[in-house]
C-alpha cells in the first residue's frame, strides 16, 4: 500500500453516497491543471505548483472513490485516462510559452511534454497485445512529485540566472531523458516478447 492511500481511502469512504461520482471527482481535476498551466506561461511558479498540486489530489480521490464505491465503469476509466493525458500537457505548454522568447530552450518542455505521452501510450498499445512491460520509472505519478517539486524550488534556486526558472529546465530534461530510455527499455521488452508468443499485428 502507498503512503497516501489510507487517507484518500478514508476520505472517499466518506464521499461514498453523497451523490459525488468518480467521474464528477476525475473532471474536477482538469479546470486546476488548465489555471496551472496559465500560471507556468506567466511565470508564476509558485502558483502553477499548487494548483497543479490541486489537480494531483483530485486525480489520486478520484481512483479512492472507484475503490471505495465500487462504481468502476468502462467509460469513467476512459473519461480519467482522456483527462489525465490533457492534464499532463497543461504545465509543460505553459512552459513553452514561457519559454518562446529564450530561444532554443523552449525545446526542453517541448521534449517534456512528448515524454509525458510516450510511456502512456506504449504501456497502454502493449496491454492491448497482452503484453506485460516493467513498472520502470517515470510513470505518470514520478512526473508529477519531480515537476511539482521543480515548480516549488524554482523561486529560490538559481534566481539570478539568466534564463529563470533553471531547475523547471533541468528537471523537465531528465524527464525527457528517462523518458527515452523508458521508451527503448519497453519497446525492447515488447519486441521479445511479441517473438515468444508468436504475436503479430504489432503495427497500427
Amino acid at each position: 500500500m502507498r503512503p497516501h492511500e489510507p487517507l484518500f481511502h478514508w476520505i472517499a469512504t466518506h464521499l461514498v453516497g453523497r451523490r459525488i461520482t468518480p467521474d464528477i471527482v476525475s473532471m474536477a481535476a482538469l479546470p486546476p491543471a488548465l489555471a496551472a498551466g496559465l500560471c507556468a506561461a506567466h511565470g508564476w511558479f509558485i502558483a502553477a505548483a499548487l494548483l497543479f498540486g490541486l489537480s494531483g489530489i483530485a486525480d489520486l480521490l478520484d481512483g479512492a472513490l472507484v475503490r471505495a464505491s465500487g462504481r468502476s465503469t468502462r467509460f469513467g476509466a476512459l473519461l480519467d485516462s482522456s483527462l489525465d493525458r490533457i492534464a499532463d500537457g497543461c504545465i509543460p505548454i505553459g512552459l513553452i510559452l514561457f519559454y518562446a522568447p529564450y530561444g532554443t530552450v523552449v525545446l526542453v518542455p517541448a521534449a517534456a511534454l512528448l515524454a509525458g505521452l510516450w510511456i502512456p501510450y506504449i504501456r497502454a498499445r502493449a496491454q492491448s497485445l497482452g503484453l506485460s512491460l516493467p513498472r520502470l520509472w517515470m510513470r505518470r505519478e514520478d512526473r508529477f512529485i519531480a515537476v511539482l517539486a521543480a515548480l516549488l524550488l524554482t523561486p529560490w534556486v538559481f534566481v539570478q540566472q539568466a534564463v529563470p526558472g533553471l531547475p523547471v529546465l533541468i528537471v523537465l530534461a531528465a524527464i525527457a531523458a528517462q523518458a527515452s530510455a523508458s521508451w527503448l527499455w519497453m519497446a525492447n521488452d515488447t519486441c521479445l516478447s511479441s517473438r515468444s508468443s508468436g504475436t503479430v499485428g504489432l503495427r497500427s
